[in-house]
């Protein structure tokens, strides 16, 4: 039996829940925070909430994208409390 090595793209969204001051507070807390400490709830002001992943032949053909989403989306939540 022969044996693989199998380099493939890989694209995937992941939806966090941020506690920050700002919209940039809360992508400069993001990015310096470790990924696996995310998943496995490690993080007091970072919540996982939930992903999606996927393996492909190819992200782009042509001038089409053929990936899970393209561009960061940040959006800020109302607080149930504060009605």
């Amino acid at each position: 039996m022969k044996k693989y090595y199998i380099e493939l793209p890989y694209t995937g969204v992941l939806k966090v829940e941020v506690n920050a001051e700002s919209e940039e507070a809360a992508l400069e807390r993001i990015y310096e925070t470790d990924r696996e400490k995310i998943y496995n709830g490690e993080v007091d002001d970072i919540h996982w909430i939930e992903s999606e992943e996927d393996y492909h032949k190819q992200i782009i053909q042509g001038n089409v994208f053929l990936g899970i989403q393209n561009e960061m989306h940040i959006e800020e939540v109302e607080d149930e409390d504060e009605d």
